[in-house]
């Protein structure tokens, strides 16, 4: 299964993890860190914004650390 079907399985319109984070929450926490960090090709912000990289690099690290943490917090005692 590619990472676009896991994040449209996992996330797409779905809550998980922390305060019910969501796939659109996820993408624009990956294009802000990028442009607070001085990435400055606005069109592959907006790309990864706009869901259209969502199997590189950054997408990839970012739902993998949000599934784990959702996974954490299912599997929490209590």
């Amino acid at each position: 299964m590619t990472n676009q079907r896991l994040i449209e399985h996992d996330f797409e319109g779905q809550t998980c993890g922390l305060n019910g984070l969501k796939l659109a929450e996820i993408r624009d926490a990956v294009a802000t860190a990028l442009e607070a960090r001085g990435l400055g090709n606005r069109s592959f912000i907006e790309e990864i914004r706009a869901g259209l990289r969502d199997d590189g690099p950054f997408m990839v690290g970012a739902t993998a650390w949000a599934t784990a943490i959702m996974r954490t917090k299912v599997d929490a005692p209590g």
